[in-house]
């Protein structure tokens, strides 16, 4: 949502949660979105570490240090302030923005997490993010258990994992996943409402597993198929590029590259970045990028549980089992069978947390361990044959 931004002694007002704008006078109908929680700043989906100032519940960002942090030169002359954009950086050869292969994943998708029998039922590319998260399509996570994320340096024949998604919109065929690499470097992201016919683009992809394969073209068209917007390049795009990254010729993404077939002819489309960021700076999804952040595994009584399927929070005051957390038995029957125990309490309501204790005893196959919600406070608890355990400290979600 667009709003307007209130200004006291140059400082601008960040209302938690909110997303607000800035017009920017160099360019007609650009805007910037804002989203503060405490003490961190996204700017269009780029995490900004800077303080904030707290006045009746309201948060202040430096306006100076906003509006560098997205580019732009400030100027207060009295009570006006105005924002104009600096230089648009130098054109890059194809071979520095080649260099984008540092946040481009090749992805791979399984149908169980036994990986002992797993079969990969589709594979493909995928984009890391500033904020811990990869960008891929819909449909090269689609059905899938597992992930197997290839980094351009991870060795051959390895993979890092990981088992859930924070985000999907299957219409815009767009997925989230976590990041299991924490060191891995985000892509910059650009401004896709300013792009132009003819622009020259750049597509790094693993098409048919060929990691972080680039090719060159430019933008032929804007597209709107149905119901949603779409950039048509002509940079190649094969099976297996779905998901990866469209640089323009600075060097930031601006689109998430995919297939479409129309009138039963492949033809090269990219996601413009825009509708991504509007899915990441989405609430629901900063939440779970949060929480996915603070707990992704853990070890208790020597054996490794993790987390999967993350649920929206409720609003009406009831319990919600937000994740639910197995013991992994790589190869065994049992591992599947809690699996399928455990998936039963996901997205109930209980009002009592006696009931899901309740629940649990019904089962009496032994341990499960789940997260819970209530209110702002989010506690993992240990069940061993109906007996509580509490195995960390709650915390808030600022």
């Amino acid at each position: 949502m667009k709003g307007d931004v209130r200004m006291k002694k140059n400082f601008v007002c960040i209302i938690f949660g909110v997303f607000l704008a800035l017009s920017v006078n160099a360019a007609a109908d650009t805007y910037y979105q804002f989203v503060a929680s405490q003490n961190t700043l996204y700017v269009d989906g780029v995490k900004i570490e800077m303080p904030l100032y707290n006045y009746q519940y309201t948060n202040y960002a430096p306006i100076r240090a906003v509006a560098e942090a997205v580019g732009l030169d400030v100027n207060v002359v009295g009570t006006r302030i105005d924002f104009t954009s600096k230089s648009i950086g130098a054109e890059k050869t194809t071979a520095e923005i080649a260099q984008n292969v540092e946040s481009t994943v090749f992805i791979r998708n399984y149908d169980t997490y036994n990986m002992a029998i797993a079969k990969i039922i589709s594979t493909g590319s995928g984009v890391v993010l500033d904020n811990g998260i990869i960008v891929t399509n819909f449909h090269v996570a689609e059905d899938g258990f597992r992930y197997g994320i290839v980094y351009n340096d991870t060795p051959e024949g390895e993979e890092y994992r990981t088992s859930s998604w924070i985000a999907i919109d299957q219409f815009r065929d767009i997925c989230i996943l976590p990041s299991p690499n924490t060191y891995a470097k985000g892509a910059k992201l650009g401004n896709s409402d300013n792009l132009k016919l003819g622009e020259k683009v750049v597509a790094i992809g693993s098409p048919l597993g060929l990691k972080n394969t680039v090719s060159e073209g430019i933008i032929s068209g804007f597209r709107r198929i149905d119901g949603y917007n779409f950039i048509q390049i002509t940079a190649p795009i094969s099976p297996g590029s779905s998901g990866g990254g469209l640089f323009n010729a600075q060097g930031e993404l601006i689109g998430i590259t995919t297939l479409k077939v129309i009138d039963g002819e492949s033809l090269n489309f990219a996601i413009p970045i825009n509708e991504v960021k509007t899915i990441v700076n989405s609430k629901d999804t900063q939440l779970e990028i949060e929480l996915n952040n603070q707990m992704k595994f853990y070890t208790y009584n020597n054996k490794t549980y993790f987390f999967n399927y993350i649920s929206s929070l409720d609003n009406n005051g009831f319990y919600r089992v937000s994740y639910f957390l197995f013991e992994e038995y790589e190869g065994s029957n049992e591992f599947i069978q809690s699996y399928e125990n455990n998936a039963d309490f996901r997205d109930k309501l209980y009002s009592k947390l006696a009931e899901i204790s309740e629940k649990l005893r019904d089962y009496g196959y032994g341990k499960s361990t789940i997260n819970i919600f209530s209110g702002n406070k989010s506690l993992t608890i240990n069940y061993e044959n109906g007996i509580s355990k509490k195995i960390n400290d709650s915390f808030v979600i600022k």
